[in-house]
């Protein structure tokens, strides 16, 4: 199943973006990697499985991952110091929208 996942959140604190890499802490080995440039990829154990376009707009991320069927998703995301924890608005994969609806995630530092 391929994660599509747009996060979007407006906080004060310089370091709370939603760009940059993401480890799972609900799924071992699942990595996010948010671009500056809109772009992300999903990793599950260094493989390359999902990738598409994001934007974000308030606390608000959407996602389009571009297969034949277009994947499609937004959340809406909390920082929590270096966590981000992300909640399910509409989804058009059904599994991957319970998956991801209160998944915690922690930022990667280089």
């Amino acid at each position: 199943m391929a994660i599509t996942v747009l996060w979007s959140v407006a906080c004060s604190q310089p370091d709370q973006k939603i760009e940059g890499k993401w480890a799972s802490l609900k799924t071992e080995g699942f990595t996010v990697y948010f671009r500056k440039d809109g772009t992300f990829d999903g990793f599950s154990n260094g493989k390359s499985f999902a990738s598409g376009y994001y934007k974000t707009s308030g606390d608000t991320l959407f996602v389009n991952e571009p297969t034949p069927d277009s994947y499609k998703a937004i959340y809406t995301f909390r920082f929590e110091d270096d966590k981000v924890i992300s909640y399910a608005v509409s989804d058009t994969v059904s599994g991957r929208r319970k998956a991801m609806d209160g998944h915690v995630f922690e930022r990667i530092r280089d």
